[in-house]
């Protein structure tokens, strides 16, 4: 499986500084913290026998230093390369603020258009790599789904219910319930017994279940 490497490298003021993105690190050529642009060929000795790796992929930044990069470029395009060098913005920023020689702290955005990292105190970086450079902003996670909450909403008031729900409701409330019968005596009690007794009988069986039962003789 081939080794892939992912380096960083900065070309400003005639100087080439190297960083290797496993790391987070400026390497040291020689003990040095840069390389002479001028000697871009011995440049890239060294930094294949530093690296040790099968296919590059670089992202170089530079400001005032168009011809020199193109030289330089050049130069590496016999090492075998990514046809495709995708970067993250993320990674640019961490570059920046955090292994950078000299750290810049603003905040930069980039510009698709003109291939430039523009930052808000007016500094400006090209980018570019060996071969179709993609630089891809963050992605964004969706955001957290809410959870909906159910209101309890009590039954509607009579008032607000429809003509046949109503109707229901005062068919329900107003027709009139059975009347109590009172409950038939035993034959042999029919004959024997006189209207004062039977009334007693009578309310003693519907004690509690009625109000009143009225024998009539």
């Amino acid at each position: 499986m081939s080794t892939l490497g992912r380096y960083i490298i900065e070309v400003e003021s005639g100087k080439i500084f190297s960083y290797a993105t496993d790391s987070l690190r400026l390497m040291r050529p020689h003990g040095d913290k840069f390389y002479l642009a001028r000697k871009f060929s011995a440049y890239w000795e060294w930094f294949t026998e530093e690296t040790a790796i099968d296919e590059l992929d670089i992202c170089f930044i530079y400001s005032n230093e168009s011809t020199t990069i193109e030289q330089i470029k050049n130069a590496a395009q016999k090492f075998p390369h990514s046809e495709i060098s995708k970067w993250q913005m993320a990674e640019l920023k961490e570059f920046f603020t955090k292994y950078r020689n000299e750290p810049l702290q603003e905040n930069f955005h980039w510009d698709e258009n003109l291939r430039q990292i523009i930052f808000d105190d007016g500094k400006i970086f090209k980018v570019d790599g060996l071969s179709d450079f993609i630089l891809e902003s963050e992605k964004f996670s969706e955001p957290p789904k809410k959870f909906k909450i159910k209101v309890y909403t009590p039954p509607d008031k009579p008032d607000k219910l429809d003509k046949s729900e109503k109707l229901k409701i005062e068919d329900e409330f107003l027709t009139p319930k059975k009347t109590l019968e009172a409950p038939e005596l035993p034959s042999e009690f029919q004959e024997k017994i006189s209207a004062r007794d039977l009334q007693k009988y009578i309310d003693e069986q519907i004690n509690g279940q009625c109000d009143k039962v009225s024998f009539k003789s």
